[in-house]
């Protein structure tokens, strides 16, 4: 059995998704490793050049219906065989010779834990589309389990690694239903069963700044969530403290896809309303993050701090 699954969702990401592999193999990776590579559709189908094609610890997934990360998360860890898990967004990358030590500390974390629910995660550093570094984020640790009604203030999708049993005995599969923000609700329920969040002091990966989704779909995440989470607050199952602080998230959530669409009152509408439901200092409503500025890649790929 592979020690360590990576699992990469992609749509229409066929040189991002390549980059992304070939950031994994580069690490060099002491352990057993498995990459599952999950298609949701894209058109052409993803293909990997003949070196990555013929490696036996990739695994391509395809499904002919896009239905979104959440679905593509879901079929990776279906498909996958690791006791460990992580999860690396295709338009992401590893920084070079971080995936062993991450492993090699979140191993000796959880030998020495009583409490096996842990997501690992990371730092990273904030790029452009053309691969400039604009500034690095350290995540917070939460100060209580409300933290995760906050958003997903971590980086779900790129900076995760963590114990495949005792995580999805406890959480499930992620939510296919919103077409965005699933890994806000994954890792609120996550919170929910007493789970910890481990930030490991390195900054171990690029996320790459992108255009934000259709507001539409942001819009219709926000519905659903609110809908979904207002019934397990109506049976008991969600304090109040929790449910309004996930309010004042999605209406972040929804003012600054208003912001981006050029719907400039809504976007400020929307933003209001978050203050009023939690009165806060800063934008944002989960832990956050600290952050600094760093330098470009060198051409070897390694950031140097400025």
């Amino acid at each position: 059995m592979p020690q360590l699954s990576l699992i990469i969702p992609t749509f229409n990401r066929q040189e991002k998704v390549v980059r992304a592999v070939r950031s994994i193999l580069d690490q060099n990776f002491k352990g057993e490793l498995e990459i599952v590579i999950v298609d949701d559709g894209s058109s052409p189908p993803i293909s990997l050049p003949g070196e990555l094609g013929s490696d036996s610890r990739i695994k391509v997934v395809r499904r002919e219906q896009t239905l979104g990360p959440g679905a593509g998360r879901n079929a990776g860890l279906m498909a996958s065989t690791g006791e460990w898990v992580g999860f690396v967004d295709s338009d992401d990358y590893l920084l070079p010779d971080t995936l062993n030590r991450r492993f090699a500390d979140a191993l000796e974390d959880q030998a020495r834990r009583t409490n096996p629910l842990a997501l690992h995660t990371c730092g990273w550093v904030d790029v452009s589309p053309e691969g400039v570094v604009q500034r690095t984020r350290h995540p917070r640790v939460p100060s209580g389990q409300d933290g995760f009604a906050g958003g997903c203030w971590f980086c779900a999708g790129s900076t995760l690694l963590f114990r495949r049993a005792p995580v999805l005995a406890a959480v499930g599969l992620q939510d296919e239903g919103p077409p965005r923000l699933e890994d806000s609700d994954w890792t609120l329920r996550f919170g929910l069963t007493k789970g910890e969040l481990v930030v490991q002091p390195i900054v171990a990966v690029a996320i790459e700044l992108s255009s934000r989704p259709p507001a539409e779909k942001i819009y219709a995440s926000c519905d659903m969530l609110t809908a979904k989470w207002r019934k397990r607050l109506d049976a008991g199952n969600l304090p109040a403290s929790h449910y309004r602080r996930l309010l004042a998230y999605l209406d972040v959530e929804r003012g600054l896809a208003a912001l981006t669409s050029g719907r400039p009152v809504a976007g400020c509408w929307f933003l209001a309303r978050s203050w009023l439901r939690r009165p806060r200092m800063t934008w944002h409503v989960s832990p956050g993050w600290q952050t600094g500025r760093k330098t470009a890649p060198s051409q070897s790929g390694n950031y140097e701090r400025s």
